[in-house]
């Protein structure tokens, strides 16, 4: 493990021995512990301890109680949050999502309550030495996603685990083991009580892993799809190429891999992306880009009706350049979406500035009609109409006869 490689290290290291000096157990914890055994680098590096959230309260200068009735505090060191947890068991979860109590414990136990075994390992740093409780050393090397214990009880413990099974598939390219992947059939349907939000950020991290196209066919095959968005067992079906081809190279961008995900619904003029959008909380500005792009993506060719100067004056607005950028991977009128991909490229990813501006037209245009000639002046700058700005200016008398 080369987990000491990680920017974030030395300020762990720093709460680990923090924590052994005061007499605690301090081990790494879950996900990064599988992703150092995988030899990846993980996002967060996070602790398991027996100090109870009392004591690192007093331990600790800098400390946020994010969860502290579930044992789970944030430590800041360094001007960077680190998840530090009590070793737990969980009592009964009656809203599916959280326990109605926890027991603070021991390390065994707390491994028994997590959800799948690839991430539930703990890493002792003192020893230099993984503790695996629960087999997940064996199935990371199998390459499989396996439930805690029995499935169903940790799929009805908190149900957005259901869509996390599908996730870490795609995420590490791992097979869902049969009897966790049966129970997530069987069980798919309790998704729908998880909320907007952890839906959203669940499918996006789906969304953006370098094995999307995996998970979205576990999502199908599941019946998580379903549940989980209206339309998609229609969509889905008809459109394995589209998907295959949005799909075919991961993109982190946030906003483009949702477009790339609901742009076969407005393809098919399937009105349910709207309810997607309004309901699984996307940011504004998001909501609004996506909204614009997949209007174009219903119909494609009214854009594409417009002169390649009216296309080239649209680069600026980013719900353009999403629909643009679908467009090319599907080849949906595929020369003109190249063409205006590449001149974006050219211009560096930003607007050119225009030649004219209002004060050159005052005096001889006003009000809307100011408007429209400082428009029209910008996209004859963008066919090459013109060679300079100065060219232009001199056709102002020419503009007033028109």
């Amino acid at each position: 493990m080369n987990i000491q490689s990680h920017p974030h290290w030395p300020a762990l290291e720093k709460i680990y021995h923090t924590l052994v000096n005061n007499g605690h157990k301090a081990y790494l914890a879950g996900g990064c512990v599988r992703d150092a055994l995988l030899g990846k680098q993980a996002n967060d590096l996070d602790l398991a301890t027996d100090a109870t959230p009392d004591a690192i309260e007093k331990i600790f200068p800098k400390t946020v109680a994010v969860g502290k009735a579930f044992g789970v505090m944030l430590v800041i060191e360094e001007g960077i949050s680190f998840e530090v947890a009590t070793f737990r068991s969980d009592g009964a979860y009656a809203d599916g999502r959280r326990p109605d109590s926890v027991v603070f414990t021991t390390p065994e136990e707390d491994a028994r309550r997590r959800d799948f075994t690839v991430n539930a390992l703990f890493y002792d740093l003192n020893q230099g030495r993984v503790l695996d409780f629960v087999g997940g050393v064996k199935d990371l090397a199998d390459k499989k996603i396996k439930a805690v214990g029995v499935p169903e009880e940790r799929f009805k413990e908190d149900h957005l685990r259901l869509l996390r099974a599908v996730r870490f598939a795609a995420q590490l390219d791992f097979e869902i083991d049969a009897e966790t992947l049966a129970a997530t059939k069987r069980l798919a349907a309790n998704v729908k009580t998880v909320s907007a939000e952890r839906v959203h950020e669940e499918t996006l991290k789906l969304l953006k892993t370098d094995h999307a196209l995996k998970g979205l066919n576990l999502m199908h095959e599941t019946g998580l799809g379903k549940a989980l968005f209206p339309g998609w067992q229609g969509v889905f079906a008809k459109s394995q190429q589209a998907y295959q081809t949005l799909f075919a190279t991961p993109d982190k961008d946030e906003t483009f891999a949702w477009m790339r995900f609901l742009s076969p619904w407005a393809l098919q003029k399937d009105l349910e992306w709207v309810w997607i959008l309004d309901n699984y909380r996307f940011p504004r500005i998001m909501h609004r880009h996506l909204k614009r792009a997949l209007e174009h993506i219903e119909n494609p060719k009214h854009f594409f009706l417009s002169t390649p100067g009216e296309q080239l004056s649209l680069l600026g607005e980013e719900s353009v350049r999403l629909f643009i950028r679908i467009c090319s991977q599907l080849a949906i009128e595929k020369t003109a979406s190249d063409r205006l991909l590449k001149q974006w490229q050219a211009w560096g990813e930003k607007m050119p500035e225009a030649w004219v501006q209002g004060d050159d037209l005052k005096g001889h245009f006003e009000g809307r009609e100011l408007g429209t000639w400082l428009h029209k002046c910008f996209v004859w700058q963008l066919e090459g109409r013109y060679s300079s700005r100065e060219e232009m200016l001199a056709q102002v008398p020419n503009f007033l006869k028109t």
